[in-house]
């Protein structure tokens, strides 16, 4: 809970990037913050913008779990090759769901594709 005794933070929700200009031209968002996924609305507004994917998560998450569980995601997409579903369900396994809140990674496809970045990376203009 956000009180006068926090610092100051910049944000961002659905209707800013619904109203941003450009487009996010097959961009994999991996939002890796608290409740980055909680509703679907910001997810929603980057793939009406364009992104492939948006990942997030759908609570609060400690920052030691984050930290280990971006990094063991950021492996499986990038030196495993795992697509992006596979990846996300992988990461829910090992190493699970936040131990303390109990937040858990949700992916956002647009048409359910299983790519994988090299893939995405690869792909024609």
């Amino acid at each position: 809970m956000m009180t006068e005794d926090y610092p100051l933070v910049f944000a961002v929700n659905s209707a800013f990037i619904g109203e941003s200009g450009g487009s996010y031209d097959d961009a994999v968002i991996i939002a890796m913050g608290c409740e980055s996924h909680y509703l679907d609305d910001l997810p929603a507004a980057f793939i009406e913008k364009g992104a492939a994917a948006y990942v997030g998560w759908s609570g609060v998450v400690g920052l030691e779990y984050v930290d280990e569980a971006t990094l063991a995601l950021l492996d499986r997409l990038c030196v495993q090759d795992m697509t992006l579903a596979d990846a996300v369900t992988a990461t829910m396994e090992e190493p699970g769901y936040d131990p303390y809140f109990g937040s858990h990674l949700k992916l956002t496809l647009p048409s359910g594709a299983a790519r994988t970045i090299g893939e995405l990376i690869r792909q024609p203009d």
